[in-house]
C-alpha cells in the first residue's frame, strides 16, 4: 500500500509538472500532462527546504507543537499553492486561442505564453512573458521560417534529430533559431517549457553548408535566448 501511494504520488506530480504520463497504461498508451508548475522550481525548492528544516527543529525541540499545529499549517500552504497553480493554468489557457499555450513561471504571478502559427507561407514561433494582474506583456523571442526555403529544410532535419533526445519527447513548445555563414548552418532548438532568466534547454545542430551534412550536435541547459533575437 505504501509503495502504491508513493508511486502514484510520483506519477501524479510528474503529470502536474513537465512530463507526459501514460496515466491509463496498460489499457492505453496515450500520454497526458496538466503542467501547472516547473519540474525544477528553485523558489519552491527553497521554501520546501526551509519548511523541512523548521519541521525537524520543532520535532526535536517540542514534539507536542509538531503534532498539534505544524502539519496542519504546512498542509494548508501546499494545498493553497497547488490550488492557485491549477486555477491559474485553467483560467489563462481557456482565454487563449488554440495556437497559444500557457507555460508556468518560476515566480508566482508570472507566466509565459508560447505561440505557434502554421500557415501556407511560413511557420512562426514566439514566447512572451506575462504578469498575472497587470496588462504588461514582454515579447522575449520570436522567429519565423518560410515554407519551401533552405532554412525549412535544415529545420526539419534538426527536428527529426531532436526525437532522439528525452526532453523533446516530454516537451513540445519548440522555438527554432537558424544561423548561417559561408561554411556552416547552425540550427538551435529551444524548449519554452524550460525557459528561466533568459536561458533554456537547447539542442544545437550544425550542418556543413556545402555538403548539407551533419557535423556536430549537442544539447544542454543554459544557452541565452536573448542573444538570438535579431
Amino acid at each position: 500500500m505504501i509503495g502504491f501511494i508513493f508511486y502514484s504520488l510520483h506519477v501524479t506530480l510528474d503529470a502536474l509538472a513537465a512530463s507526459k504520463i501514460p496515466l491509463f497504461y496498460p489499457i492505453s498508451k496515450k500520454k497526458f500532462r496538466f503542467f501547472i508548475d516547473r519540474a525544477i522550481n528553485p523558489i519552491l525548492a527553497m521554501i520546501s527546504g526551509t519548511v523541512l528544516l523548521f519541521y525537524l527543529i520543532v520535532y526535536f525541540v517540542s514534539p507536542e507543537i509538531f503534532y498539534s499545529d505544524l502539519i496542519y499549517y504546512i498542509s494548508i500552504f501546499y494545498f493553497g499553492y497547488l490550488t492557485y497553480k491549477v486555477f491559474t493554468k485553467i483560467w489563462v489557457q481557456l482565454r487563449l486561442p488554440k495556437n497559444q499555450k500557457y507555460v508556468p513561471g518560476i515566480f508566482p504571478f508570472v507566466y509565459f505564453i508560447y505561440e505557434y502559427h502554421n500557415s501556407e507561407a511560413k511557420l512562426s514561433f514566439a514566447l512572451s512573458k506575462k504578469y498575472q494582474f497587470l496588462p504588461k506583456t514582454m515579447k522575449l523571442i520570436e522567429t519565423e521560417i518560410v515554407n519551401g526555403s533552405e532554412e525549412m529544410e535544415y529545420f526539419i532535419k534538426a527536428k527529426n534529430l531532436s526525437e532522439n533526445y528525452m526532453f523533446f519527447s516530454k516537451w513540445e513548445a519548440l522555438i527554432p533559431r537558424i544561423l548561417d555563414d559561408d561554411k556552416f548552418v547552425v540550427v538551435l532548438l529551444f524548449l519554452a517549457e524550460s525557459y528561466a532568466n533568459g536561458r533554456a534547454y537547447t539542442l544545437e545542430v550544425v550542418f556543413d553548408k556545402n555538403l548539407k551534412e551533419l557535423v556536430h550536435i549537442s544539447d544542454g541547459f543554459g544557452r541565452n535566448l536573448t542573444e538570438y533575437q535579431s
